[in-house]
């Protein structure tokens, strides 16, 4: 048995497993085209002449109060039919999280068919706040604002988006987010596959206030795609133009109508509210987020995300008069980690790895030991949710 990256020769091995595992050609059409694509990032497990299970590391950054924090997601995890069993999986994903601790990639993600077997390796499931929109009776028509598709071709159109996303991202916290062009070749994908849609794909749009780009929008599936929902897959506007947040959504509204829908869902956080949003019902979580398909968080190089949280929780503490020295310690058992809290010498409180997720990506979160300290490092941030990623 060995493990390898991924070169010009046997990359041809991961796609011809890739497409019998997944009926699919993501691998060579998407993500071998990303700017960011190294065939390091492609981890091979080898019984002797024979790819037996492979995973993709892809490079992705996610915001956390307004910082850019290097990121990986771990997808494409995928084990020969006749090879299943042996814990070929378990062998690649370890050696997939041991590579991202090396690249120094603060945080790794990934969304699991499998929520309980991927906690074995320290990944925790994180449920963002969302809510629902019931298409009225009526669209309202909102006024000043000319909507119009966007073309994932268009340059122009591309520009607009992505000044857009930097200015609406500058102080928030999301889960993950990627670049506008890995968003075309996810479009360009799309459309050769031969379908309409992908999670947070396609179709987009964007709102003009008279020749200014103002905001744009987002929708795909929901993960549960064979119930045909469809949620707003990211939102985001100028200063001062929250209101083509309305115009946008009525946009939305046109199209779930055209789909035979009669409700869209959307991830809700600080700066983004819809209006008629409602809160969901049990049925609708049980629909919108299931334990098979809701994404997951843990620390890829712990070092390198106490760099960037410290700052974050230090600069907090000096805005509340609260001087001393700040840290956090994670103690690692196996993969999984518990994390401790540090308040000079002294612990404050305690968290395992998942709480610490929460408590960064801006939802509720409960800690032993709750402090007035981490109450003020840790509030509630600006979540702002991009399922920027469609595999």
């Amino acid at each position: 048995m060995e493990i390898k990256q991924a070169n010009q020769i046997n990359i041809k091995d991961a796609v011809r497993l890739s497409a019998e595992v997944f009926n699919s050609s993501f691998l060579k059409e998407s993500i071998m085209k990303e700017e960011q694509f190294s065939y390091k990032n492609i981890r091979l497990l080898y019984e002797g002449k024979k790819l037996v299970s492979m995973a993709c590391v892809l490079p992705r950054h996610i915001y956390i109060d307004g910082v850019t924090v290097k990121a990986a997601g771990i997808a494409g995890v995928a084990t020969a039919p006749d090879e299943r069993g042996k814990g070929y999986a378990a062998i690649i994903t370890r050696d997939a999280l041991e590579y991202i601790e090396k690249e120094r990639y603060a945080l790794t993600y990934l969304n699991p068919y499998k929520t309980s077997y991927y906690k074995q390796f320290g990944y925790s499931p994180v449920m963002f706040p969302f809510k629902v929109i019931d298409l009225p009776d009526k669209l309202k028509i909102q006024h000043g604002y000319f909507i119009k598709r966007i073309d994932p071709m268009k340059k122009s159109d591309i520009k607009a988006m992505a000044q857009i996303h930097a200015a609406f991202c500058a102080d928030k916290t999301g889960p993950v987010a990627r670049s506008i062009n890995t968003w075309i070749l996810g479009c360009k994908y799309i459309e050769k596959e031969g379908k309409s849609e992908g999670i947070g794909i396609s179709p987009a749009y964007i709102a003009y206030k008279g020749r200014k780009a103002c905001g744009y929008l987002l929708i795909g599936p929901v993960n549960h795609i064979e119930l045909n929902s469809l949620k707003i897959s990211e939102l985001c506007y100028l200063p001062g133009h929250e209101e083509s947040v309305n115009a946008l959504a009525e946009q939305a509204f046109k199209y779930i109508k055209q789909k035979g829908l009669n409700k869209i869902y959307y991830d809700s956080g600080e700066g983004i509210e819809i209006e008629g949003s409602r809160n969901p019902v049990k049925k609708e979580v049980k629909t919108y987020i299931t334990p098979k398909y809701i994404r997951m968080y843990r620390s890829g190089n712990f070092q390198e995300l106490k760099k960037v949280i410290i700052p974050l929780v230090i600069k907090r503490l000096k805005k509340n008069g609260i001087k001393g020295v700040f840290d956090i310690k994670r103690t690692k058992k196996n993969m999984p980690g518990n994390v401790s809290f540090y308040h000079g010498k002294k612990v404050i409180a305690q968290a395992d790895e998942g709480t610490l997720m929460k408590m960064m990506l801006g939802i509720k979160y409960k800690t032993s030991g709750n402090s007035e300290i981490i109450k003020t490092a840790f509030p509630m941030l600006k979540p702002l949710y991009m399922d920027f990623d469609f595999l």
